[in-house]
């Protein structure tokens, strides 16, 4: 029984160094698309480009994405925080969403440029504002789930604001609103609190 038990914990180790190496692997090829980002469009990058930044094999690559497609969301989704606390998306007054993903792109704000500067990254852009209203259209049907109103359908609402938010944020990136990062969202916090009383 005890070598069963040693032998699980062989098997169990293992499996925790493969995963940590899968880990690793999406890690650094995260990364390298995230950092090859800032230096040309999204289109413009080929899965060598993304390797060879990484130093990872192309094998490896292929091993955990399709192609850089499914990578761009798997990035996306490791580097903009859509993680918010509940009651951030109770209370309409909680700057919560909008509050994290201005700092964040403030905080990233050479590859948030270089994206808005290269208009033909739209899979970008577009990939962002779909994580956006995903999230918007949740606080939306949870407000609704839970007694509260809003004015139109929620699937309607969230395309509205989504939409409204990334144009906004893109216009700031270009600096043709000039207002600062705490400014733009209090402002865009503002609105959408008006629209969900």
């Amino acid at each position: 029984m005890r070598g069963l038990g040693a032998a699980d914990y062989e098997v169990k180790q293992l499996n925790k160094k493969e995963d940590l190496r899968i880990k690793r692997s999406k890690r650094l090829l995260s990364n390298a698309l995230f950092e090859l980002i800032k230096e040309k469009p999204f289109e413009k990058i080929t899965v060598s480009d993304i390797c060879e930044r990484a130093l990872v094999q192309r094998a490896t690559f292929y091993s955990h994405f399709a192609d850089k497609y499914e990578l761009l969301s798997y990035t996306l989704d490791k580097h903009i925080p859509f993680k918010i606390s509940e009651s951030s998306a109770d209370d309409p007054e909680s700057p919560g969403l909008i509050e994290e993903i201005i700092t964040h792109i403030d905080r990233h704000r050479e590859v948030y440029c270089s994206i808005v500067k290269n208009r033909s990254s739209e899979t970008v852009s577009d990939k962002i504002q779909q994580l956006l209203e995903h999230k918007l259209n949740l606080i939306a049907n949870d407000k609704i789930q839970n007694g509260g109103e809003l004015p139109v359908a929620p699937e309607f609402w969230s395309a509205f604001y989504a939409g409204a938010c990334i144009n906004t944020v893109n216009k700031w990136l270009e600096g043709k609103i000039n207002i600062t990062a705490k400014e733009l969202i209090s402002n865009l916090s503002t609105l959408l609190s008006v629209s969900r009383r």
